[in-house]
């Protein structure tokens, strides 16, 4: 008669496909060390913040306190680096549900950016607490008139590198892409953004906005965890 396994060694092979869901461990750049972070809670889902001298910080608008990172919903963004914006810098985080999916959006403006000028700003996105994972990401430059170009560098956490990169002439993107999918392994990526504003003709460019499409398990690895817990189950049982 077959042995059974024994609760020890189920448990572990359910905790070696949980791991199949969140991801491989860090291989670069993990996400940044949280001393004070901000939670956004409901109903509106959304949050503005101006950002304090050197970039690494932000303060919430209508509240006190510094923080380096800040928490909404299941996605955690740390590791800011949005010195390069002029003037009275300022980020805005949002949640919404796109055709069904969760949708969790950074913008990051600044006053004062000048035309021929390249601005670089940078943080890291994780999903925390949950099953899910980065699906997609989409990028737009907020100007209205003018040109002006994005390039962003996504590094996720099995070292793979994603990129957006377009122009963009009067509010439409005439070349390049301005969004891309993400590996089903994907919980956190570090995202670099460089805007740079036309010279000729110039550009009324204020910012750049995010945007980070949350997905679900995929069904296979769902299954696999699913039968490591009902055998679980029956291990237990069988002993009682």
């Amino acid at each position: 008669m077959p042995k059974l396994l024994s609760i020890p060694s189920i448990l572990a092979g359910v905790a070696a496909s949980a791991l199949l869901l969140v991801g491989s461990p860090a291989a670069y750049a993990a996400p940044g060390t949280c001393t004070n972070t901000f939670v956004i809670g409901g109903p509106t889902f959304s949050q503005n913040f101006t950002i304090d001298a050197g970039g690494a910080t932000v303060t919430p608008v209508g509240g006190s306190g510094v923080f380096d990172c800040i928490r909404q919903q299941d996605k955690l963004f740390s590791a800011f680096s949005f010195g390069a914006l002029p003037g009275s810098g300022a980020a805005d985080l949002s949640f919404g549900t796109v055709g069904g999916q969760d949708t969790h959006s950074i913008s990051l403006t600044g006053s004062g950016l000048t035309n021929g000028s390249t601005y670089t700003v940078g943080y890291n996105i994780e999903v925390v607490g949950s099953l899910a994972h980065l699906l997609s990401s989409n990028s737009a430059i907020l100007q209205s008139s003018g040109v002006a170009s994005l390039i962003e560098t996504l590094t996720d956490n099995d070292g793979d590198t994603f990129n957006i990169a377009f122009t963009q002439v009067n509010a439409t993107p005439v070349s390049g892409n301005t969004s891309t999918a993400l590996d089903p392994t994907v919980v956190w990526v570090d995202v670099s953004d460089s805007l740079t504003l036309s010279s000729t003709p110039g550009s009324n460019a204020d910012g750049i906005q995010n945007s980070f499409v949350e997905g679900v398990p995929e069904p296979a690895s769902l299954f696999v965890l699913g039968a490591g817990i009902v055998g679980l189950g029956l291990v237990i049982r069988r002993r009682h």
